[in-house]
């Protein structure tokens, strides 16, 4: 018989507002703005707990459409225009007329690269691949709810592995590659599974977590090129279906204990993440903008020049984050402050 060491009912609440699917989030737009800014990311083992934020995002919005049962899963394609493409649309007509009037491009050569990216600005491949997940997870949900638990992961398996052959087969571009969701639909069976079952930590699931770990690792550091197996993305190594076991259960549980941790000896900072988590979508848009003027107007070689190599690193780290999260926060706190006074 083997032990649990540890179990729970559900990672989340699947009925409520739950503060640790907040901390999660604020952890993984933290770690969504130091990949757009943190040079020599493999040094620091970025490839371990910071790459995995959106794989960690899409697993909690499965979780969110699955948690009230499979076949409740419906698409408010009304909110998503309202809460996702519409503000996106937004910040990309202004970052896309700044582009025109800064740079001497035709207006050809500057829509292929804008359609190539999906946008303007760094992730902006995430707001296509959350509406194409979006549009397949009712559709999934019957298969989920009759099908038996070993036909489901089966299922899936077959599905991840046989997208990556056909991306190396048909040599797809990269660009269509990173803008496309098939490398991420492992992860709605892992979200399935968050979201139904009971979460357990035990000898086996710890073996398979670290298969996992092992995966990602090989396929972060090591030079070695699987196709047709697996897809060779130089900037998207980590999201293959392997590797996203260890995301969902071993690297997810590690942040669940950080944020009991600090939600018992560092209050201020967990309430921080949180606070960052229910403005993510805001701070991811605000980072977008940021990255893009960066591009135009560089700044990291006048923190070098002034502070050195290294200071000048993370002098320039720490004022990418401030300046695409601090003002966030603030417009938050105005907006809260501003509706009680109304009350």
């Amino acid at each position: 018989m083997v032990r649990n060491i540890y179990t729970i009912d559900s990672v989340f609440e699947r009925y409520g507002y739950d503060e640790r699917i907040d901390f999660i989030k604020g952890w993984c737009i933290l770690c969504v703005v130091l990949n757009h800014c943190i040079e020599n990311m493999k040094e620091v083992l970025f490839p371990l707990w910071g790459s995995p934020a959106v794989a960690l995002f899409i697993l909690i919005q499965v979780f969110h459409a699955y948690k009230k049962g499979v076949l409740s899963a419906k698409t408010n394609w009304s909110s998503i225009w309202k809460r996702i493409l519409k503000p996106f649309l937004i910040v990309q007509f202004i970052l896309i007329t700044l582009w025109f009037l800064c740079y001497d491009m035709s207006f050809t050569d500057q829509l292929k690269m804008i359609l190539y990216k999906g946008g303007k600005g760094p992730g902006t491949y995430y707001v296509w691949v959350y509406i194409q997940i979006a549009f397949l997870l009712p559709l999934f949900a019957p298969f989920l709810h009759k099908s038996g638990k070993y036909i489901k992961l089966i299922t899936f398996v077959v599905i991840s592995q046989l997208s990556e052959i056909l991306f190396c087969i048909l040599s797809c571009p990269d660009y269509l590659y990173v803008l496309l969701c098939p490398r991420y639909l492992f992860l709605v069976y892992l979200g399935f599974l968050l979201a139904t079952t009971r979460f357990s930590i035990t000898p086996f699931t710890i073996f398979l977590s670290l298969l996992s770990l092992l995966t990602l690792i090989f396929f972060s550091y090591s030079n070695i090129h699987l196709a047709p197996l697996f897809y060779n993305h130089p900037y998207f190594t980590t999201c293959h279906w392997p590797a996203y076991y260890y995301v969902s259960l071993l690297l997810l549980f590690l942040l669940l204990c950080l944020y009991r941790h600090l939600s018992f000896n560092r209050k201020m900072i967990a309430r921080m993440f949180c606070r960052m988590g229910r403005q993510s979508y805001e701070i991811f848009l605000l980072q977008m903008a940021f990255f893009s003027v960066m591009d135009i107007f560089p700044l990291r070689p006048w923190f070098n020049a002034m502070a050195g190599e290294v200071w000048g690193e993370l002098f320039y780290v720490l004022f990418s984050v401030a300046i695409c999260v601090i003002p966030i926060l603030v417009y938050s706190d105005m907006k809260n402050y501003k509706n009680e006074k109304k009350i």
